[in-house]
């Protein structure tokens, strides 16, 4: 599992540096409690959503489906 955390509050508080562009950062593993939480859906996970009202968006009924060309009518 890989997550980025972005934020100024970590500058001066980094133990490592990117090579090309100097960019400071960390590298630390989670406590396989935390792994294990978040693997979970089941469990409530101490979260402020509950996994199981987590779900996938209506589909977007604007976005085109059929892409067959059209030829225009003469008249």
């Amino acid at each position: 599992m890989r997550i980025h955390i972005v934020s100024p509050t970590f500058k001066g508080g980094t133990e490592l540096q990117e090579g090309w562009y100097k960019t400071e950062y960390n590298r630390k593993r989670f406590a396989a409690e935390m792994v294990k939480e978040w693997s979970d859906p089941s469990s409530d996970g101490g979260g402020v959503v509950d996994a199981k009202e987590l779900h996938l968006p209506k589909p977007n009924e604007f976005i085109a489906t059929n892409f067959d060309l059209v030829m225009e009518k003469k008249e």
